[in-house]
């Protein structure tokens, strides 16, 4: 059994004075059996012999202040070590853009912040000192993170699931696309509606159609003044003509907004690939789901809109919004995983902007990329933040003028 804490001391103090007194030799011998009997580690042996006993002054709120070296780090009661390097300013700095561009990652930050330090003078509103950029250039994804932890503690909310099964007979005419059998060619999108019922869903209310190219990243989001299959269809109609991907596939759920005549008339049409998920299986539609929370939530919460002005302010909002997504958030790609027993490891793509994804792309013409660079040329990320942010005011507004309570006509 070692010795106590009091013990200790009174062997510290014994031999303190026997150490500093002896030679190098006699010294090196006295540590060893000190270390043996104590079991302190070799430096902090050495520091309380050389130390006990002493007393050393330091400067507390002004006063001089007589404090005992024995069990206290050499040079008074002060915290030795590097100092803080990403100070005070710079995790302001981290916490504002933050913020103001969406709550997203360490990694997709840090390469956001990259792209706009490399654009002259654009984020000179934010009056940024020259230390701070300087900072901001080579802070890493998980310094970001230690900076972020205060601010991502914040109640989770999550939105109603409005899906309902469409008819089987429909069903067994589209066919069933799982995760692992997904293209890796660009222009096969996957779609989704997200709800706006702010809680209670009796009567209609607008929701958002979300699409996304898994290949590379790129959204079109489009608002509906409900969920019936003629506002979904007309809206992949326009995403078809103002996407800069040519759409090839349309993959959905199997709701009743998607799974019905007039998709399946459309697609037939446009002689686009259609099919669906499995039921209860939303890892098959994976990449539209994580966008509906990381761009749709993030943007325009989880407040109740309704009718055709929400629906127009709502479209205002994603015109800006996807301008400012495929153009300058970047997002990384999972390239590979392995499974070691229970253990899953995972490994992601240098985090790129879907406007960079589509740029390298080769089912995309020479045409189309040089007009999205003479596009990207023309924008400016604040502004588009600044539009966002008028538009979520004015939604805002809109919701809290209206003070009477919502009918329940039209409930399903």
């Amino acid at each position: 059994m070692g010795l106590d804490m009091h013990q200790r001391k009174a062997v510290t103090e014994k031999q303190a004075s026997r150490y500093r007194a002896g030679s190098k030799k006699e010294k090196s011998r006295i540590l060893d059996e000190f270390i043996a009997l104590t079991g302190y580690n070799r430096k902090y042996a050495i520091h309380l012999l050389s130390n006990c006993g002493k007393y050393t002054l330091t400067r507390i709120d002004g006063r001089l202040v007589q404090l005992k070296a024995t069990h206290t780090r050499s040079g008074g009661s002060e915290r030795r070590g590097r100092k803080r390097y990403y100070d005070e300013q710079v995790e302001a700095a981290v916490i504002t853009l933050w913020q103001v561009f969406g709550p997203m990652c360490g990694k997709r930050l840090e390469q956001m912040i990259r792209t706009f330090l490399s654009i002259p003078g654009c984020l000179d509103e934010f009056s940024f000192s020259k230390e701070v950029r300087k900072k901001l250039g080579c802070i890493s994804a998980a310094s970001i993170d230690r900076l972020l932890i205060e601010e991502r503690k914040k109640d989770t909310v999550r939105g109603t699931c409005h899906t309902r099964a469409a008819s089987a007979k429909i069903l067994a005419r589209i066919p069933v696309r799982t995760f692992s059998e997904q293209p890796g060619e660009p222009g096969h999108f996957q779609a989704d509606l997200v709800g706006h019922d702010g809680g209670d869903a009796r009567g209609d209310f607008c929701y958002t159609l979300n699409a996304t190219d898994p290949a590379t990243g790129w959204i079109e989001p489009r608002a509906l003044q409900n969920k019936a299959g003629k506002w979904s269809t007309d809206a992949l109609r326009w995403i078809n003509e103002h996407s800069p991907i040519p759409v090839s596939g349309w993959h959905t759920d199997s709701g009743t907004e998607f799974i019905n005549a007039h998709m399946e008339r459309f697609c037939r049409e446009q002689c686009i690939e259609f099919t669906r998920s499995r039921f209860y299986k939303k890892n098959d539609n994976c990449y539209v789901e994580q966008k509906n929370n990381s761009v749709i939530r993030a943007t325009v919460g989880y407040l109740r809109y309704e009718g055709p002005q929400a629906c127009r302010i709502l479209n205002e909002i994603y015109d800006s919004l996807r301008l400012l997504v495929n153009f300058f958030h970047p997002s990384a790609k999972l390239t590979q995983k392995t499974r070691n027993g229970s253990k899953v490891s995972k490994r992601y793509d240098t985090p790129k902007t879907p406007y960079q994804r589509v740029l390298d792309s080769d089912a995309v013409s020479p045409e189309v990329k040089q007009t999205l660079r003479r596009q990207l040329a023309e924008l400016n990320p604040l502004e588009l933040q600044r539009e966002i942010a008028r538009g979520s005011e004015k939604l805002l507004r809109m919701v809290e003028g209206d003070s009477e309570p919502h009918s329940s006509e039209g409930a399903g």
